[in-house]
């Protein structure tokens, strides 16, 4: 063997069975760099590479002697493509390659040892009697485990010569490797090396241990830097780690196996919609930095998050809308931002609208429109229009000194838009654009819940009610400046946004009725969604009554002869194993009370005192839907006259006791026959039935073999369960009440049944005998920001279930709820859930603690 400087070369050596003579010769480089040349006589000549680590190490033989061991580890070196535009400045000019098989030496291979790594071991390991592989024996696992620190060690010297490169990962070994248990030690070793020592990756191309960085998908790092992710974390200075490539391949495997947070989608979504308000604050500072292409990708990616992933991102009240004025670029809340209409249209000057160059790509338009349409930006079009000028109103003086000519033109713009869009209504009702007389003489802006219409508009005699209804009559200012065709159609515009022009017969509860003794006998039993709780009457009845007023009186006329028949009754019943029972509405009970119907004298009698002949010309006598009936109109004329004494007689002959009683059997009759029902099968209908029981689906199996011979080949392909611990955000303070025990004792009646506050149906028994239940919170945080036990309501799964869906998760059905709550006067609260109409029923204290802390907020 002959040295010259750093080469070693070895002599010729006979290498095939005819004798003849190959060489190699290795040559050191600087840096633990190898390389190794090979003359063959009957070959091709190679060059290999190598970077190689060794060490000496001691350990205990199997003579319990103290042994010294040099044992060492080489990676396979291949040259980097210097033309490869992706291969960053400085790069080494050699990488790190994995090997097919990696080969176990004992100064000599070990044929048949498989380590399954992507690099050779060389240790002087104690090898089986055949001397092709390494015995599981004491001294040969501490050999191993020198060998998997020397390996861990390396990473530090890799990483220093720049070659600790994403591509390099690909060399250590994976879970999918499946390596014996005898090399395990040196995959964990490598990865506990990964997340204790500055070896990981990271986007800025610096190196921390892996438990200090977090992985996302890649869309979300290319947009957050460190910077932003530090803003989302609390300021917690973590760093992402490099993505490969590609998905699934060996370098991302070997990330699957370290020690990193994951950061995607979900938690991209929790972060901003918890941000307080200085952390916000600090955000949107940070956002403004930010060029066009940013906010682009930045719009984009929130775009996807709720558009591909399923996950809402609350911004609403941000400023992040950029817009361009006269000062450059600003940031705006969505509200008050427009996107720019398309077709050239001269823009305004007062308006904001989005910057295009911060959506208007083809990659990114989708995401980055779909994201601002989300969060309240508008497109600029008639609507928007109307709508801004609706706004406008909302910075006016409350007592307007003058009316200029803009007004009038808007209330015209108004109208037509109106008659153009019916549906879209509801926007006038919010602003306050219509102007008001009050007693002062003095002008007001109202919005139309605050208004009725009275002369020189309609004759309806309200604007002297203003004590009963608190409304003002809308100025009459408006019949000068409108000319007769849009005065009539501001008539019918008025009457469409509310504004009062008559009075309304409304639902309402049983309970406030003269007879409701009669009717909520049953009260106390189980209420169920077949209850039945209906009664109709107008607002403040009995002062409109107590007026004694012909305009009072046409209002209320007319009301009665419109209505439904069906505002003349009042029903009751809790369920439907109980019978309905009925009497006079409370709007009939107060005008079969008062003298308000006005006679052509000038005097007021009482309906059953009353004729037709003596109805001034402009009270109709209409009783189509009986309601004139109902309230006992001429009820007195008829008794009196000769027809109705032999009508009674000949009832009272016939087993009735008058001739009404009579008269109502006819109509049940009538009915009767309608149906084409029998007598008996009619009166079977009337019984009170137990709720039916829907029937159980059923569909025959038409292959039973091949049905399992299919579901044998799903299962053999179907995947292994897998578990991932994730970070959730968790609320604290929920262990400071109990209110799982405060609701049974509440709602577990003298029997020891505990019942549904919805269904009020039993809750089901454990095998331990106690009631199973749901203690849900009526109402979100928001409504509730304090722990208490009166906040939750004891349900059964399924009323629980549906109560999560169709209240929990709609904002504005829980603000309903939240008034319904504060606005009630008994225990009983009626509550939709979807389509279904039903109530939640209260124990009282219950009730009453609900509605104090209501109240407090």
């Amino acid at each position: 063997m002959l040295r010259v400087g750093n080469i070693i070369i070895q002599s010729a050596r006979p290498f095939a069975s005819n004798g003849s003579l190959g060489s190699f010769e290795r040559i050191d480089h600087e840096g633990d760099h190898i390389e190794i040349r090979t003359s063959h006589p009957d070959s091709e000549d190679t060059v290999s590479h190598w970077l190689r680590f060794q060490k000496e190490v001691e350990i205990i033989d199997e003579d319990g002697e103290s042994k010294s061991c040099r044992i060492a580890v080489a990676y396979s070196l291949d040259k980097n493509d210097s033309k490869n535009k992706n291969l960053k400045k400085n790069s080494p000019p050699w990488k790190i390659t994995p090997l097919d098989h990696g080969q176990v030496s004992i100064f000599f291979p070990a044929e048949k040892e498989t380590s399954n790594l992507k690099f050779h071991l060389h240790a002087p390991f104690a090898s089986t009697v055949a001397r092709d592989s390494v015995r599981d024996c004491e001294s040969n696992r501490q050999l191993r485990d020198c060998l998997a620190e020397l390996v861990a060690e390396s990473l530090i010297d890799i990483r220093d010569k720049g070659m600790l490169t994403m591509e390099f990962l690909a060399v250590l070994p994976i879970q999918a490797d499946n390596l014996s248990p005898f090399y395990e030690p040196v995959r964990e070793t490598i990865v506990r090396a990964f997340n204790e020592e500055s070896l990981t990756l990271t986007r800025d191309g610096s190196y921390a241990p892996a438990t200090e960085l977090y992985r996302g998908p890649k869309k979300i790092d290319d947009v957050l830097n460190a910077e932003g992710l530090s803003l989302l974390t609390n300021g917690e200075p973590r760093l992402w780690a490099a993505n490969p490539p590609q998905q699934n391949q060996r370098d991302d495997r070997f990330l699957d196996s370290l020690e990193l947070d994951s950061w995607g989608w979900e938690e991209l979504s929790w972060a901003l919609n918890n941000l307080d308000e200085d952390e916000q604050e600090v955000f949107e500072l940070w956002i403004v930095q930010k060029d066009d292409a940013w906010m682009r990708g930045f719009y984009a990616l929130l775009g996807e998050v709720s558009d591909i992933h399923e996950e809402y991102v609350e911004m609403e009240n941000f400023r992040i809308v950029r817009i361009e004025s006269d000062q450059g670029d600003e940031h705006v809340l969505p509200e008050e931002a427009f996107f720019p209409p398309e077709d050239g249209t001269d823009l305004p000057e007062d308006i904001s609208f989005v910057k295009p160059s911060v959506y208007m790509t083809k990659a990114k338009k989708k995401y980055a429109y779909s994201f601002l349409e989300e969060i309240g930006v508008r497109a600029f079009d008639e609507k928007a229009m109307i709508e801004l000028r609706l706004g406008a109103y909302a910075s006016h003086e409350s007592r307007p000194d003058s009316r200029g000519v803009e007004h009038y033109q808007d209330v015209k713009n108004f109208i037509a838009y109106w008659k153009k869009n019916p549906a879209d209504v509801g926007m006038f009702k919010r602003h306050n654009f219509l102007l008001a007389s009050l007693a002062d003489e003095q002008l007001y802006w109202c919005t139309s819940e605050r208004l009725c219409v009275d002369d020189p508009y309609l004759e309806t005699g309200l604007a002297e009610l203003n004590d009963i209804h608190g409304k003002n009559a809308i100025w009459e200012g408006y019949k000068e400046k409108l000319v007769e065709s849009v005065l009539m159609d501001f008539i019918v515009f008025l009457k469409a946004i509310e504004v009062m022009h008559d009075l309304k017969i409304e639902s309402a509860g049983v309970f406030s009725n003269p007879h409701s003794d009669k009717l909520s006998i049953d009260y106390s039993r189980r209420w169920t969604h077949t209850k039945i709780n209906q009664d109709y009457s107008i607002d403040d009845i009995d002062q409109y009554l107590s007026v004694g007023s012909v305009s009072v009186a046409r209002l209320i006329w007319i009301a009665l002869t419109s209505a439904d028949r069906k505002v003349a009754t009042a029903r009751f019943r809790p369920n439907q194993e109980y019978p309905i029972r009925q009497t006079d509405s409370q709007l009939v009970c107060h005008l079969k009370e008062y003298a308000w119907v006005p006679d052509k004298l000038g005097g007021f009698r009482k309906p059953q005192d009353m004729t037709k002949d003596d109805l001034p010309s402009d009270f109709p006598y209409d009783d189509r839907n009986g309601l004139l009936t109902a309230i006992g109109f001429g009820e007195q004329a008829r008794k009196h006259s000769e027809e109705y004494n032999r009508k009674n007689h000949h009832a009272q002959n016939m087993g009735f006791e008058s001739a009404d009683e009579a008269e109502i059997g006819l109509k049940f009759i009538e009915i009767m026959k309608e149906s084409g029902k029998s007598p008996e099968e009619f009166l079977a209908e009337l019984k009170p039935t137990s709720d039916l029981q829907p029937s159980f689906p059923s569909k025959p199996v038409a292959t039973p073999e091949r049905r399992q011979e299919r579901l044998g080949e799903q299962l053999s392909d179907a995947p292994e369960k897998e578990d991932e611990k994730r970070e959730r955000s968790v609320r604290t303070t929920r262990g400071t009440v109990d209110p799982a025990s405060r609701l049974k004792n509440q709602y577990t009646n003298e029997s020891g049944q505990m019942v549904c506050q919805i269904c009020e149906k039993e809750h089901f028994r454990k095998r331990d005998g106690e009631h199973y239940f749901e203690a849900v919170e009526a109402l979100s945080r928001d409504f509730f920001p304090k722990e208490h036990e009166s906040q939750f309501l004891a349900l059964c799964p399924l009323c629980a279930a549906m109560y999560k869906e169709f209240v929990k998760k709609d904002e504005d059905a829980m603000a309903d709820l939240k008034m319904e709550l504060s606005d009630a006067d008994d225990c009983v609260v009626p509550l939709k859930l979807g389509e279904q109409k039903t109530s939640i029923r209260f124990f009282e204290d219950h009730f009453m603690d609900l509605k104090v802390i209501l109240e407090d907020l």
